[in-house]
């Protein structure tokens, strides 16, 4: 026992201007990360938030600061407008330099996936409580198939903030895989009622009542979304006149990526015909 407090004595006199100088260090790239990330610099907010992790690794919420930048270095980095960024700068590109490009941009885009997704777990591991990341996780883990984990981190998620609407609609988007489509459904409501004008949910939802053969509830719920507030002021989610014109048929554009047209055309242009002919 003396031997302990003497050894415990001995280290607090050995290093205690080190662990202040660490913990300033840490407070200022941490602080930068911070700053970096407001301005949506997310190469230099990635680089500080490392340097903090470096200096002390335990503090769930740099892991979380550091997974959210990689996330939205990632999303920059898919854009479509880096493709046109290339053919601008390229002025005769070939069919080499253009699969060159694609290739470097799909490694760089995994590899920050990957480093996410670390930070998501880290961040988890020190503090269990930290609902976005659990949603974060979940959201991968139901994009990559892996849908029982999916529906624990998602589960937990809701768990621990029912009010985030997200969580709700991709916890449903998880059960409809799983062929749990009454689990799905209810998810859906639940999604709605905390976020009446989330047009996706109320998409996803007509579609999955469509697919289940339930012609009232799809055609009510196209309805909805038809005419809610979401849908008139985004331009990008408008129906275009479809190629039925004689039935006044409502079809969106396909070149969109957040409306019926990328995902559900077919099944759009048959819930509107059934709405048209009740």
């Amino acid at each position: 026992m003396q031997k302990c407090l003497i050894l415990i004595v001995f280290c607090l006199a050995f290093f205690p201007a080190t662990s202040s100088a660490d913990s300033s260090a840490f407070e200022q790239y941490f602080k930068q990360g911070n700053t970096f990330f407001r301005e949506k610099a997310w190469d230099d907010a990635i680089d500080a938030y490392n340097r903090a992790v470096q200096i002390n690794g335990e503090v769930a919420e740099v892991h979380f600061n550091l997974g959210l930048a990689y996330f939205y270095k990632r999303l920059e980095l898919s854009r479509t407008s880096r493709l046109s960024e290339f053919l601008e700068k390229e002025k005769h590109p070939t069919v080499e330099s253009l699969d060159k490009f694609i290739a470097a941009n799909e490694a760089a885009t995994k590899a920050l996936l990957e480093k996410e997704v670390q930070q998501w777990k880290r961040t988890i591991q020190l503090d269990d409580t930290k609902s976005a990341a659990h949603y974060m996780l979940g959201t991968h883990y139901h994009n990559i198939g892996r849908l029982n984990e999916a529906e624990q981190e998602l589960k937990r998620a809701i768990e621990l903030d029912p009010k985030y609407s997200n969580s709700y609609g991709v916890l449903a988007a998880v059960y409809e895989k799983l062929g749990k489509n009454d689990l799905a459904i209810e998810y859906h409501k639940k999604d709605l009622e905390i976020d009446p004008e989330d047009e996706g949910a109320r998409r996803d939802l007509a579609v999955l009542y469509y697919k289940l053969g339930m012609k009232k509830e799809a055609v009510e719920q196209y309805n909805k979304h038809r005419f809610s507030r979401t849908f008139k002021r985004h331009s990008n989610i408008r129906f275009v006149q479809g190629v039925h014109s004689n039935l006044n048929v409502s079809l969106a554009p396909p070149s969109q990526e957040s409306d019926w047209g990328s995902r559900c055309q077919g099944t759009a242009l048959r819930i509107g015909l059934w709405a048209r002919r009740g």
